[in-house]
């Protein structure tokens, strides 16, 4: 929401902006093979002691994004990464719905997706939970 701000820190070399899913596997991509990121829309970055954003593209809908392999993904290394949980207390977060067509003042929702609300198809979410049930 503030890229400006955050990219003044000390901490940060590089930000994402907006939805993430493709500028950053592009970021990472180039970034390993040693590439300028000029040119992926949703970076911010520093240059010559100054700040650079490239632009930020629309959204798009997660429909779109190519499907998670869950077979590459130990999900109990994941609902463990923080410590052994109890039999019964397992959890891990999942998320069905990107975005909100409300226009609250209060909320940055409306900045970030526009008002815009995309969800998962019932049944890719009964197929998910499967999966992580059975992981």
């Amino acid at each position: 929401v503030f890229p400006e701000m955050i990219l003044k820190e000390d901490y940060a070399d590089y930000i994402c902006i907006g939805q993430g899913e493709i500028p950053f596997c592009m970021f990472t991509e180039q970034l390993l093979k040693q590439e300028s990121v000029s040119d992926i829309n949703g970076i911010g970055y520093k240059i010559n002691n100054g700040l650079k954003i490239n632009f930020v593209s629309k959204l798009t809908n997660p429909i779109e994004f190519p499907k998670i392999n869950f077979d590459l993904i130990d999900i109990n290394a994941l609902i463990n990464y923080n410590g052994i949980v109890e039999i019964g207390n397992r959890g891990i977060d999942y998320i069905a719905t990107l975005g909100c067509p409300n226009n609250c003042a209060f909320c940055n929702l409306v900045y970030i997706f526009g008002r815009k609300w995309y969800a998962k198809e019932v049944s890719e979410i009964i197929t998910d939970l499967k999966n992580f049930k059975s992981g």
